[in-house]
């Protein structure tokens, strides 16, 4: 992977995470272990080094696979960005899916802030995570409404609370949510504010 990359883990895929280059790295995992845990299907299987991480013996990496359906990259996420529609009045100013969806239990959305504009107020029934992407020059805010009239959210405004978001400059945000599971249990429901 490269710097602002996504990539998924499928169900019943081996993974692992590691660093072994000279540069400082951020991974940002998210989960749906909650409620795998919560229907108890999961388990640990320790599995051999299969030799594709540079290790004391010398051995480079494997190279990164880009054209696979669970890796979505930066130049691809950032190219598709500048693509789409922004919509301004919107409750996500410009927006692309990774996947359709990224995994049954998981949707992920990459979002662009355009400057001093802020999205119109949404309350959904799903968690959504919110996560500056990139390198954001802009300090993206996220606000929901609450009972002292609006709190800063750094991440997670909590559900069927209006929320919205503004930043200072042009900023990439990643939306992590369970609206697959709402809309399979037939408890997903949303709200625009009147325009």
């Amino acid at each position: 992977m490269a710097p602002g990359d996504v990539l998924l883990t499928p169900n019943w895929s081996t993974h692992g995470h590691g660093n072994r280059s000279k540069a400082c790295a951020y991974w940002l995992d998210f989960l749906d272990v909650p409620l795998v845990q919560l229907l108890e299907p999961m388990f640990f299987e320790a599995a051999e080094d299969d030799g594709n991480v540079a290790d004391d013996s010398g051995r480079a990496p494997a190279e990164a696979a880009t054209d696979q359906p669970f890796v979505f990259t930066l130049a691809d996420t950032l190219r598709r960005l500048g693509e789409a529609k922004p919509d301004p009045g919107g409750p996500f100013g410009t927006q692309i899916e990774l996947g359709h969806p990224a995994l049954a239990t998981t949707a992920l959305y990459m979002m662009r802030l355009a400057p001093g504009v802020r999205t119109a107020p949404y309350r959904i029934t799903a968690n959504n995570i919110f996560a500056v992407w990139c390198r954001a020059k802009a300090h993206p805010r996220s606000t929901a409404s609450g009972s002292n009239g609006g709190a800063a959210m750094s991440s997670r405004p909590p559900p069927w609370r209006p929320h919205w978001h503004e930043a200072t400059g042009d900023a990439v945000l990643l939306r992590v949510t369970d609206e697959p599971v709402m809309q399979r249990f037939g408890w997903w429901r949303e709200e625009l504010a009147a325009q």
